[in-house]
């Protein structure tokens, strides 16, 4: 199952975008919302994203696999 790679690899990145968020909070001491900081507003952002839509992209590669679509077409 090719989809499994890609959930591998979508937990690394959002395993890196909240180490991200957490170097950054600790840096400008900011335990709640961004304090006002755009490099912090941007990282929020960042993982916020990653977390709406890596799961529905790998779903849909799941259902790719589970429809019998040839390993190359879902690499795509």
């Amino acid at each position: 199952m090719v989809s499994a790679l890609y959930a591998v690899l979508g937990a690394l990145l959002l395993i890196k975008f909240s180490w991200d968020v957490v170097r950054l909070r600790t840096q400008y001491r900011v335990g709640y919302g961004d304090g006002g900081f755009s490099e912090l507003q941007v990282a929020i952002r960042v993982h916020g994203n990653a977390v709406e839509y890596v799961p529905i992209g790998l779903i849909l590669l799941l259902f790719m696999e589970m429809n019998g679509s040839q390993t190359w077409m879902v690499h795509i």
